[in-house]
């Protein structure tokens, strides 16, 4: 029972401190680091959106709120929005800068959405050591945000919507300590 009331306080508190914006010189720095992961920046098949007017911001929770409404006050305390998409790569006689050695169309769309899931590894990892939270987003109306954003013109799908912040004063660090799994259970050695 104990930690059932940790659980249901936990969800109500507020995952940001919404006073608090990141300073945009760390949001490049964020942006940036995804860049890093792969050898040649031609061979990007993902591309970041850094929501960075109310009515993006705005966009964004819209296409989220049929799908994901627990999520919707989480977002609006956030100070940054981000949304990572695929992008539609040429094929070998295309664009210069976009085209990405792949067979077939069952490996392109393979290898652009790993891709997006090392992008967004790097930009928590990143998050992480700015001592910023994150909070992501799967579940939402894709073809709303993608229509939002103007997404389709630029060959470009949205994957996963990242929102970040800062903690708020006094925060936990780790408030769900007690409700993870021991990490013999989801690591092994041999």
């Amino acid at each position: 029972m104990k930690h059932h009331h940790h659980l249901q306080g936990g969800s109500e508190d507020p995952l940001f401190d919404p006073r608090r914006r990141i300073p945009e010189s760390v949001i490049e720095d964020l942006c940036a680091l995804p860049c890093r992961c792969l050898r040649a920046q031609r061979q990007l098949p993902w591309h970041l959106v850094v929501a960075a007017s109310r009515q993006t911001r705005a966009g964004i929770r819209q296409a989220i709120a049929s799908h994901l409404p627990a999520s919707l006050p989480i977002l609006h305390q956030a100070s940054h929005l981000m949304v990572i998409c695929t992008r539609e790569l040429a094929d070998e006689t295309g664009s210069p800068g976009l085209a990405m050695p792949c067979r077939g169309a069952a490996s392109h769309a393979c290898a652009g959405s790993h891709h997006v899931y090392i992008a967004l590894g790097s930009l928590l990892l990143g998050a992480a050591v700015f001592e910023l939270k994150t909070h992501t987003v799967e579940a939402f109306d894709g073809g709303l945000l993608d229509d939002w954003l103007g997404l389709g013109e630029q060959g470009l799908t949205s994957r996963v919507v990242l929102a970040l912040g800062y903690p708020p004063a006094g925060d936990d660090p780790d408030p769900l300590a007690h409700a993870r799994l021991p990490q013999h259970l989801v690591m092994s050695r041999r």
